[in-house]
């Protein structure tokens, strides 16, 4: 506490000198100027229009206006001119107030050189037009209130007499090329720029090779968002600066040696960055440094022996870092130093008498606290200017030195938590005439003063916990009459309080005189408002008084007070702010609460517990709305709770413990009191249910319910209360505030029933969960539940009607330190798993009818018997009754415990055998997979050779079997009848549209080649559906019927068989490689087709091109009335094989494209996949320390929507690829066919014969498909596993 003051003390004094070198530029507040010649006109109206812009509320521009005795604004107030000119050449208005906008009229004063608006409120855009004041010198308009803004620095390059310019506070977040800015201005000499939310700086090749002004001595650049990209374009004023202030940055990795280079510096401020690493050498060759600070960063190692050739060296701070070993002697040669501060660090040494003196015995504060520094108190006798001294909480031993005493300069001593013993006599302190601040608490030392002594010293803080001062009260203290802070707690007083005493407590913020032997009463106080009080375990007695109510804090606990309290209700003049924690436990208070609770709205700690308090609890409780802790456990009241105890919706803590109160559990508190971490009913008479509503509050750690009258079932939702089965556990503490300096801490405590005994827990609180229902009438089963509540320490459901087996799920409870189920009904077996709980200190199952055999497992058997007596079919070790198995195998338990190690140690085999297994299954098989997955072109041969394998042995037997069916299939004709035209039709169907029906029927309906859309309708009369032809990729079909209804035309033999030649020639067509879609229209006129029945020639007409397809169809159609046969000669049908095996190759060609882009993007969607989700992953392993359980579904919702965009995505890329692997076999397929025709070869199959992949080539791509996606899901599921729990445990 002291070394957080203190810091906050030189922050405020390094924050003065820069304000002080600021402010010197000018004079202090407005002045009124003078000069021989008036003003002129122009610049005058220049200021009235300034003016109109300024927000003016307290008159400070009150001379400037028109009137006759403000004609000369030489005259008015901030405003100074040139005294043969008249021109005004100054304008300071500084710190008086004023608001509004900096307003573009002063662009006008022309011959302006100081111009200081700094420390008021303006706001708003800064105008660039002062960059037309080209004779300025000095511009500061730093430190505004106001929300002033400047996009760019581009106009101060207009100002080249410029040398001191303040811009702090002003947001320059916008100007990106501030440097250059700076190093155009050759003349600046101070540059101010805090606080302004400065860029960093972009890491160019060409900004650290600027020529910079060489002029720039102070440079302060602190409070900004600045990275180590600085330093190039900082190391160019290497040679001018003097004053160089980065503190509070964000500065990071080691600090470069190129600082030692500055060896004009003077001030060197790098504080409050993250600067790690260790403290360079270089800093030695920094001779003319006075001040150097390097606090609040993360640096490493010694502290460097070249800091002695620091000879100018008055100020340096090296505190709250990571510094370890001695304190280097080189430091004996700083002669100028005054301040050292080392503090929080990990310095051991000290060295020798004199170790850090120099003979000009300059040093005035010295602060080594927070360390781990050995050995006896030093030798300060060479310390005479020493002003304040900093050793708590190391561990020096010993006695203090009485050289102490001579430090007649010392105003602040701070020795606390130290192991000094010994006699403190009024040689070491009395003489000090300076002190102000004493602080000797917690060490083992005893005041020797005589009562006649008085001490030099007024003292405003004296802080001696843990010192003997007793058993007198010590009379010397009345002479302290300026005190603010009085702790003498634990001082072995045993004294009733002097009158004098309650003098001092006027003025005193803090006292403490507890833990103590003080006897007496307390009179009415003249307390302060925020004053803290803390008087508890004592001797005090008799009745509280009103006034002492009036404090902030009060503590009077432990006591023998008496009587009824009254919270001065209705007392008027209450303080501003009111009563923040009252603790009145332990003592022998009475009566009813008061019913004013209204009047200390500010409670947070109300604790009247194990007093004897009786009546109700009154509705106005409920107004305490910031109350977190509320004990009145031991006492005496009765009703029900109230209702309004609902809105103290900031409740932590409710011990109602031993009291009388009844009614029902309300089902509020479940909703209303969510924050609750502790809840103790126990020892009421409470009856009902226990509500489901109490599984709302899933931060509660303790939940007391026992020894009440609660009856029903013990509710299912308890696996809910989310701190039970979650690591991690808040501190139940609060700080209060009482003045500026001291902040005062506050942990809570409560009594825990713990193995049989009330044990009170504080700071160890947070470590106990625990769920207590003993001695109810509840009845049921134990809820499975209760075992997800995984993070339990102690389960205690003795004493009730609880039937049913104890949950086999009991070993989940790894942390159990207590378990006690007795005195139920429970029957069944003891679980196995119960014996897997290897922290259970304290076991009871006794009372209740368990059976079987009590499982074997040290922890089991170490308990006693009377653990499990009470069951008359429990057996086996610890109880002395053998059981049946035992008796008749002869096993001891001796051998049973033999037995269960080689259980374990078959169940360790196995498990590294199964390992084994499966580690060997993920190498083998993802070493295949994998490398088949993430490498195309090994992909691409290994399934190039299967097909090639499969295409040789299946056209083999395909071949050979068509051979043989082919020989013994014989010739099928239809009888034809109602013959209409010849049409020979040659054509593949894909990406067809409508119904082709080709047949024996009535006539031609209508034909449509239009737009790749083919429809002829015939109407078909027939009952036997002789062709149907499957189209790929198309809508509807293609038909060819033949109907033997009415024969109306005769045809010769010849034409018969010519026309039942065509038709067994289409009717093998019945699938197809390539859509070649032509028809051959005859002349419309029938009697030249009578007359040349040969003729082919007339319309052609091509519908289609080239697309995927299944093959070709040769079609005949029969004209009405003349039958004319279009046969196809040998070679032209060869030649049009070679046409169509040629395009097959080419689509083939362009197919496998396809498919190897399509693999690719499943590649591709699977490897972004995976990077995404383990990117969500790593995040969740950097925050997991610091992570919330309540933000889970933030990891979780982003992992799922990764997730499904993936599967969606790559569902589809798959199914894709799937059918375009199935075309290619099949095109592949006909293709070969083709090939073997074209070659002589018999056909492999009927034409009207489907063709189809292999089965087991299908079968093996789907299954590998399958697996594939199995692995990515089986992924996400972990994935979405890990992002629910991994925030929560």
């Amino acid at each position: 506490m002291v070394k957080e003051r203190n810091s906050v003390k030189r922050r405020l004094k390094r924050t003065g000198y820069t304000l002080a070198c600021s402010e010197g530029w000018y004079d202090l507040h407005g002045w009124v100027g003078d000069a021989k010649v008036g003003c002129r006109e122009r610049e005058r109206q220049a200021l009235l229009q300034f003016k109109q812009g300024v927000v003016d509320d307290g008159g400070v521009l009150s001379s400037w206006g028109n009137g006759e005795d403000k004609r000369d604004c030489c005259k008015w107030r901030g405003v100074k001119c040139n005294n043969q000119t008249g021109h005004v050449i100054r304008l300071d208005l500084h710190a008086q107030s004023l608001g509004g906008k900096i307003g573009p009229s002063l662009a006008e004063l022309q011959h302006l050189k100081h111009l200081n608006l700094s420390s008021n409120d303006f706001e708003g855009i800064l105008p660039t037009q002062l960059g037309n004041l080209s004779n300025l010198q000095s511009l500061d308009l730093g430190y505004n209130y106001g929300d002033m803004t400047c996009g760019n620095l581009d106009w101060l390059c207009h100002l080249p007499f410029l040398t001191h310019l303040d811009l702090s506070w002003v947001n320059l977040s916008k100007a990106i090329h501030w440097p250059q800015a700076i190093n155009k201005m050759p003349s600046l000499t101070e540059l101010y720029l805090i606080d302004t939310q400065l860029p960093s700086i972009i890491p160019t090749i060409s900004i650290s090779h600027i020529n910079s002004s060489t002029s720039l001595a102070v440079l302060h650049l602190s409070y900004n968002d600045l990275t180590s990209s600085i330093y190039p374009w900082l190391f160019n004023f290497s040679s001018s600066l003097v004053h160089l202030d980065l503190s509070w940055n964000d500065l990071n990795g080691s600090i470069p040696d190129a600082f030692g280079n500055m060896t004009t510096l003077a001030y060197l401020d790098l504080s409050s960055n993250e600067l790690r690493g260790s403290i360079p050498d270089a800093f030695g060759n920094m001779t003319t440094l006075a001040y150097l600070d390097l606090s609040w960063n993360k640096l490493r190692g010694s502290i460097p022996d070249a800091f002695g050739n620091m000879t100018s060296l008055a100020y340096l701070d090296l505190s709250l870092n990571e510094l370890e070993g001695e304190i280097p002697k080189s430091l004996t040669d700083l002669c100028n130093l005054q301040e050292l501060w080392l503090s929080q660090n990990n310095l051991t040494g000290l060295k020798e008498k004199d170790y850090l003196a120099c003979p000009n015995n300059t040093l005035e504060v010295l602060d080594l606290s927070y360390n781990q520094l050995k050995g006896s108190f030093p030798d300060l006798s060479g310390f005479s200017q020493l002003r304040e001294l900093f050793l708590d909480f190391n561990q020096l031993k010993g006695t203090l030195h009485e050289s102490i005493g001579q430090l007649a300069q010392l105003q602040l001593l701070s020795i606390p938590s130290n192991s000094l013993r010994g006699t403190v006599s009024a040689n070491h302190l009395f003489g000090l005439s300076n002190l102000s601040y004493l602080d000797l608490s917690f060490n083992s030392l005893t005041f020797n003063i005589s009562l006649e002594q008085v001490p030099q010293f007024r003292a405003s803080s004296i802080l001696l916990a843990s010192c003997k001062l007793g058993p007198r009260f010590p009379n010397w203290l009345q002479t302290q009459e300026v005190l603010s802070e009085l702790d003498i707690s634990a001082s072995g007083i045993s004294d009733v309080i002097p009158n004098w005493f309650w003098n001092l407590t006027s003025d005193l913020n803090w006292l403490n005189i507890s833990n103590n032997h003080i006897s007496g009463t307390l009179p009415n106080l003249q307390a302060r408002s925020y004053l803290g009080m803390d008087m508890s375990s004592n001797c005090l007695e008799g009745s509280i008084p009103q006034s002492v109510f009036n404090a902030r804090w009060l503590d009077l606990s432990k006591n023998l007070f008496s009587g009824s309290i009254s919270l001065s209700c209705g007392t008027p003049n209450q303080p501003s702010w009111g009563l923040s924690h009252l603790d009145l436990s332990n003592n022998r208070l009475s009566g009813e609460l008061p019913n004013c609770w209204e009047q200390w709205k500010d409670l947070i700690v109300l604790d009247l517990a194990n007093n004897n308090f009786s009546g109700k609890i009154k509705n106005s409780i409920g107004l305490l709305h910031q109350m977190q802790t509320l004990h009145l456990r031991n006492n005496s009241f009765t009703g029900a709770l109230p209702s309004s105890l609902k809105n103290c919706r900031a409740l932590r803590l409710i011990d109602l413990g031993k009291n009388k109160l009844s009614g029902k559990i309300t089902a509020w508190m479940g909703g209303s009191l969510s924050d609750l971490i502790v809840l103790n009913l126990r020892s009421n008479e409470f009856n009902g249910s226990i509500p489901s509503s109490l599984c709302q509050l899933k931060q509660i750690q303790m939940l007391d319910l026992s020894r009440n009258n609660l009856s029903g079932k013990i509710p299912k939702c308890l696996k809910n209360l989310t701190a039970m089965a979650q690591k991690g556990s808040p501190v139940l503490s609060y700080e209060t505030i009482y003045n500026l300096s001291i902040p005062y801490h506050y942990v809570d405590s409560t009594l825990v029933q713990w193995k049989g005994k009330e044990q009170e827990y504080k700071k160890t609180l947070r470590f106990i969960k625990s769920i207590d229902f003993s001695r109810n009438k509840l009845i049921g089963e134990i809820p499975i539940e209760v075992t997800d509540l995984v993070e339990l320490v102690s389960l205690n459901l003795s004493r009730n009607n609880l039937i049913g087996s104890i949950p086999t799920t009991i070993g989940q409870l790894k942390l159990l330190d207590v378990l006690d189920l007795s005195q139920n009904q429970l029957n069944g077996r003891i679980p196995d798993t119960l014996s897997q709980i290897a922290d259970l200190s304290v076991l009871d199952l006794s009372n209740n009818t368990l059976s079987g055999k009590i499982p074997l497992g040290t922890q089991l058997q170490s308990f006693d018997a009377s653990t499990y007596e009470g069951n008359p079919g429990l057996c086996g070790p610890p109880l002395l009754i053998r059981c049946p198995e035992d008796e008749l195998g002869g096993v001891s338990f001796t051998s049973g415990l033999s037995s269960k190690k080689e259980d374990i140690q078959d169940d360790a085999n196995n498990i590294w055998f199964y390992g084994n297994i499966v580690l060997g299954f993920i190498i083998g098989f993802w070493g295949v997979c994998g490398t088949l997955l993430f490498n195309s072109s090994w992909r691409y041969a290994y399934f190039q050779l299967l097909s090639k394998i499969k295409d040789w042995l299946y056209m083999t037997t395909i071949v050979n079997m068509n051979r043989i069916r082919r020989s013994l299939q014989g010739l099928q004709l239809g009888c034809i009848s109602r013959i209409s035209r010849l049409l020979e039709v040659t054509l593949g169907i894909n990406h067809l549209q409508g119904t082709m029906m080709m047949g024996i029927g009535s006539t031609a309906v209508k034909t449509n080649y239009g737009n790749n859309q083919l429809m002829e309708e015939v109407g078909a009369v027939g009952e036997e559906s002789a062709l149907h032809v499957c189209s790929n990729n198309s809508e509807g079909s293609l038909a060819f019927a033949l109907a033997p209804k009415k024969r109306v035309c005769t045809f010769s033999k010849d034409q018969e068989e010519t026309i039942r030649a065509s038709f067994e020639q289409f009717k093998d067509h019945k699938r197809c490689t390539y859509m070649i879609v032509s028809a051959l229209d005859g002349d419309e006129d029938s009697k030249s087709q009578r007359k040349n029945p040969g003729n082919q020639a007339g319309k052609h007409r091509t519908i289609s091109g080239k697309v995927y397809v299944w093959g070709h169809i040769t079609a005949w159609v029969l004209n009405k009335r003349h039958v004319r046969s279009l046969a196809m000669d040998a070679e032209e049908e060869k030649q049009s094989k070679t046409h169509i095996h040629g395009q097959l190759v080419e689509i083939n060609h362009n197919q496998e494209k396809r498919i190897r882009h399509e693999e690719t993007k499943a590649q591709n969607l699977t490897t972004g996949f995976a990077v995404v989700q383990v990117l969500i992953l790593n995040t969740l392993v950097i925050n997991q320390p610091s992570g919330r359980c309540e933000h889970w579904w933030l990891p979780f919702s982003l992992s799922l929507s990764v997730g499904v965009i993936y599967f969606v995505t790559i569902f589809e890329v798959v199914k894709k690829c799937y059918l375009l692997l199935y075309h290619l076999d099949v095109n592949y397929m006909e293709q070969e066919a083709i090939l073997l025709e074209m070659h002589g070869g018999a056909p492999s199959r009927r034409d009207d014969q489907p063709l189809k992949p292999d089965v087991v080539k299908l079968l093996w791509r789907k299954a590998y498909i399958t697996i594939l996606i199995s692995a990515m899901l089986a992924f996400q599921a972990l994935m979405l596993h890990a992002c629910s729990s991994f925030l929560c445990n």
